[in-house]
């Protein structure tokens, strides 16, 4: 996305693979569906929504 000019300037990319590495691994998933319950259709919603914000973000909290 960075190489296509799709993320504004400013934004941390090692932030934002590092966290994003950790939401979209398996374990964060069997984790969700474990300890809360959650099935695929709620995590997949629970991860959009994450990483939709996560990208709007784009820097860790506390700015760069």
């Amino acid at each position: 996305m960075a190489a296509d000019g799709l993320l504004p300037a400013g934004h941390d990319l090692d932030w934002l693979t590092d966290t994003s590495a950790v939401l979209v691994h398996t374990e964060t998933y069997l984790l969700a569906r474990d300890m809360i319950g959650w099935d695929a259709d709620g995590y997949e919603r629970w991860l959009t929504a994450t990483l939709t914000h996560l990208l709007a973000a784009g820097t860790p909290p506390g700015g760069p």
